[in-house]
């Protein structure tokens, strides 16, 4: 029993490593491949987290119904139509968040037929869109980043703050809790596209969010050659945040989060004391009633002084 516990920390302690050692690694998911015939008019970049298609040229975003948002881009060489539904959350294998997610329609639509169904542009863009949702399980402190902050990054980044974020399943408190990421992100402001009853037209629009692993919340490089250190960066600047020490660092710092309940690490301490053994300075703190509490310090510390966390 106790080989098989000390065998479990290692196990548990060797994952750890590998999320601190994500940090500085590349790691490429997901594939490139084209749908709709015409592979300069739409790219599917998905993957097992995340439906992401990229399209170009004349692209329009309008709603049909107060239910279904469609964007329409020509494809000039078809002389047929395609159609695909879409969910821009990067949950996709969960059924429960998704649900909570709205469906949009992608449209590609030859010469003939773009310019007699298509409504004509009420505003035209001389930069990219975003679209994503802000449903799904956006209310959770941990899935508000882990599914829509930290994929927003990389899949925008590179824009250098030119482009438009359109926003389905709309959170007004979810904008203003992120308000200075998206700004940084971004020099327009959101639109919430559930409210928008104008024709939006753009010259590429991405559609969902490129995220990677989830377990290492690693940067999946279809739009940009970032990795979580830049993102670390980029949120240390955004919030104007220091390490609580400038002094050199010589071992990485572990948070471990103590739950009673779900994700509970029973052999916490052997855990603990295995990681300090291979070279982390470790510090546990207790989950209490209150999680915003624990959300809030976890987001100063691991910001500030931690470099990863576990049972978050």
């Amino acid at each position: 029993m106790k080989r098989m516990r000390k065998k479990a920390s290692f196990a548990v302690c060797s994952i750890i490593i590998s999320i601190f050692l994500n940090l500085y690694l590349r790691s490429d998911s997901g594939s490139n491949y084209f749908v709709g015939g015409d592979d300069t008019i739409i790219r599917n970049y998905s993957n097992s987290r995340s439906e992401i298609y990229e399209l170009n040229g004349d692209v329009r975003i309008y709603r049909i119904s107060s239910k279904l948002l469609r964007i329409s881009a020509l494809s000039p060489n078809k002389t047929s139509s395609y159609h695909r539904t879409v969910k821009p959350y990067a949950r996709r294998h969960s059924p429960i968040a998704m649900s909570k997610v709205e469906e949009m329609s992608i449209a590609l639509h030859p010469r003939s037929d773009f310019y007699r169904i298509v409504p004509n542009c009420t505003r035209r863009f001389d930069v990219p869109a975003v679209v994503f949702s802000t449903g799904g399980y956006a209310h959770h402190p941990y899935h508000s980043v882990g599914d829509i902050v930290v994929p927003l990054y990389f899949t925008s980044r590179h824009f250098d703050g030119g482009v438009v974020f359109l926003i389905s399943d709309f959170r007004s408190e979810w904008v203003s809790r992120y308000r200075s990421i998206l700004e940084r992100l971004s020099n327009y402001d959101v639109v919430d596209v559930d409210a928008e009853d104008r024709t939006l037209c753009f010259s590429k629009a991405i559609v969902g969010l490129d995220a990677g692993r989830e377990e290492f919340m690693s940067g999946p490089k279809h739009f940009t050659d970032h990795s979580m250190t830049d993102f670390t960066r980029f949120i240390r600047n955004t919030h104007s945040l220091r390490r609580q020490s400038n002094a050199k660092k010589n071992s990485p710092r572990l948070l471990i989060i103590s739950r009673e309940k779900t994700r509970r690490l029973v052999n916490e301490g052997e855990v603990a004391d295995l990681c300090k053994k291979v070279g982390f300075e470790v510090e546990t703190k207790e989950i209490t009633g209150d999680f915003e509490i624990i959300a809030r310090y976890m987001n100063r510390s691991l910001i500030s002084s931690q470099d990863s966390s576990y049972g978050s």
